[in-house]
């Protein structure tokens, strides 16, 4: 999504994404409202299988607070406070933000 938001910078373009416990997803195509749409076509989705209590999905901005959507401005920044870190975690592992737009692998 960072990536759409660098490539696409029309201000009306919608770069967000909403996590939850089980899904990761962005908005309905062609409309930045709602929620997550588990079945966008974009193939942006990440959705946990019902079956696995032993995975979840986590975002925590640098003050330790919980947030479940984050957008991308043109410059790849998320609109979350990120000053330190964002962090995703996935499961066993975790996807950081830095304040700068820098995405990378963190424990």
């Amino acid at each position: 999504m960072q990536l759409r938001a660098m490539q696409n910078t029309a201000l009306s373009s919608c770069h967000k994404l909403y996590i939850t416990p089980t899904l990761i997803a962005p908005p309905t195509p062609d409309t930045c409202t709602g929620s997550a749409d588990a079945n966008n076509s974009e193939h942006l989705v990440v959705q946990i299988n019902t079956q696995r209590s032993d995975i979840t999905f986590n975002a925590l901005d640098s003050n330790a607070n919980t947030f479940t959507e984050i957008s991308f401005d043109p410059l790849g920044r998320a609109d979350q406070n990120c000053a330190s870190q964002c962090k995703i975690d996935v499961g066993l592992a975790a996807i950081c933000i830095s304040g700068e737009g820098l995405i990378y692998a963190c424990p």
